[in-house]
């Protein structure tokens, strides 16, 4: 048990330190590309890669989790995975060629026929990915998919700003894409000596599994790019770029911790598959370690959401900050939702996970269309909250469900997160008030930095009194405490060395 949980606990910290390194790039792309560019330049590539993210959809079957989970694949298994993901990737590289015109017209936007043809060259490049490289996620080493997000997000970032300099429009934006899949896949054969050959030997066993987990993935694909495409189609190219670039930054801190968290969690989660009390308590802990860090993250994102967008966007940008609070919400409650597929991708398969996501887009697509068409963007929104917080709640159910027990572990978990949050949101709303108003790029930044901080304190101190008065109970504030700790530890042993 000390083994397993020190190997989660590693790969997690790689994994959140590959989040971490990829946002911290694109932060400074973002600080940079938003202001040598417009919105409506994010807008139309949204609007390609809306399209783009569908198609591609169609090719995440799933592959890696399905070598993950079979006891011991054989070198073809891994070949099969290459070569239904190139022929797929393929096939998607020339749906994007034959609908970049149908594209341009349901836009009004004739860039989009640019922006689908060059994502259809993404999308042949993605299709060699070397499925090798699932040989270290089995084995829970994360190491090698940090070099690759370094560098891949680096050759992004410098093409992405170089051409900005000269074109300054949209095709920057293109351009850093596509340099960074390149490199991406380059790296899948640079840090692994299998090399994959083209055959269908093991079709049936990495079908078997990938089916289902395909069609959840296009669900879910459909769910989030569906928003993309009402909204460009509705309030066009200004708007949706605006909606694009608010939805990256007010979700950024919540998708950054849950995701590499995530794909930790799952190797681990499968290797105690039977041992169903003790696949409840792990989950419990990673529900409970999620709520404290998405909740605050989400709320306090909310609450700075004037400053963000003034330090990182500029003025033309001044609209994006309305709809980061509610955007900000939405990831919350969508981290949470996140924390369900990876237990039941354990437990029962990727069928109920398809399920649950075809029924998240059943609801949420029509209602947030509805909205959006009859009362306007922030409403529509709204809906989408409301939708978001039933799919939490049936996720719950279905999960108790399975492992039993009930409601009150789950909510339990909340409780400390949220009542932390809630304070803080009053703590940093009061000083925003107290404060002066900042006139400089220099002065929003430390007033940026302050309000944070404070948030930062006040939440801490706050969940750490609740914990204690409750009796310092073994959840995930004594598994964060003892994490803190250790490394606190272990630095100051590497000083006292030298």
């Amino acid at each position: 048990m000390t083994s397993l949980r020190a190997r989660l606990a590693i790969g997690a910290q790689w994994t959140i330190s590959i989040r971490i390194v990829e946002r911290l790039i694109g932060f400074a792309s973002t600080l940079i590309l938003a202001r040598l560019l417009v919105p409506s330049d994010f807008g139309v590539v949204a609007m390609g890669t809306a399209i783009y993210g569908i198609l591609a959809s169609l090719t995440e079957f799933g592959f890696t989790q399905a070598l993950i989970r079979m006891r011991r694949p054989r070198p073809d298994a891994y070949s099969t995975a290459f070569t239904l993901h190139a022929m797929m990737s393929a096939a998607v590289a020339l749906s994007l060629v034959a609908v970049a015109p149908v594209a341009s017209a349901f836009y009004r936007d004739s860039r989009v026929v640019v922006v689908l043809l060059t994502l259809a060259t993404i999308s042949l490049v993605s299709g060699l990915r070397n499925f090798g490289m699932a040989r270290y996620e089995r084995a829970m080493d994360f190491r090698p998919f940090f070099v690759m997000t370094l560098a891949r997000k680096a050759s992004s970032f410098l093409v992405g700003v170089g051409m900005a300099l000269f074109v300054a429009d949209y095709r920057a934006l293109l351009a850093g894409m596509l340099v960074g899949t390149v490199v991406d896949i380059a790296l899948t054969y640079r840090l692994t000596r299998f090399r994959p050959r083209f055959t269908l030997a093991y079709k049936k066993e990495v079908l078997g599994f990938s089916a289902w987990w395909l069609a959840s993935r296009v669900a879910a694909m459909f769910g989030k790019r569906g928003l993309d495409l009402l909204v460009g189609q509705q309030l066009g190219a200004a708007v949706l770029g605006k909606y694009a670039v608010a939805l990256d930054l007010a979700t950024m801190p919540t998708a950054e911790i849950v995701a590499p968290v995530m794909r930790a969690v799952f190797p681990g989660y499968m290797q105690m598959k039977d041992e169903v009390g003790r696949l409840y308590s792990a989950f419990l802990r990673v529900w409970g370690a999620i709520a404290l860090t998405a909740i605050p993250a989400a709320v306090g994102t909310a609450c700075v959401a004037e400053q963000l967008t003034s330090v990182l966007l500029g003025p033309k940008w001044h609209d994006a900050a309305q709809l980061i609070g509610m955007l900000a919400i939405i990831g919350a409650i969508e981290a949470l939702n996140s924390c369900y597929w990876p237990m039941m991708l354990t437990r029962v398969g990727p069928k109920t996970v398809f399920m649950l996501s075809a029924l998240g887009v059943i609801l949420t697509v029509p209602a947030f269309g509805a909205a959006l068409w009859g009362f306007g963007l922030m409403p529509a929104l709204a809906t989408w909250i409301v939708c978001s917080t039933l799919m939490l709640f049936l996720g719950a159910k279905l999960l108790v469900k399975d492992l039993g027990g009930g409601l009150k572990p789950l909510l339990a978990g909340l409780v400390r997160p949220i009542a932390g949050a809630l304070l803080m949101a009053a703590a940093v709303l009061a000083a925003q008030r107290v404060l002066p108003h900042a006139n400089s790029w220099l002065g929003e930044f430390g007033l940026l930095l302050l309000l944070v901080g404070c948030g930062a304190l006040v939440y801490s101190m706050t969940v750490w009194t609740l914990w204690l008065l409750s009796g310092r109970p073994e959840t995930a504030e004594r598994e964060l405490i003892s994490l803190v700790q250790a490394r606190l530890s272990k630095l100051l042993g590497r000083a006292a060395a030298s």
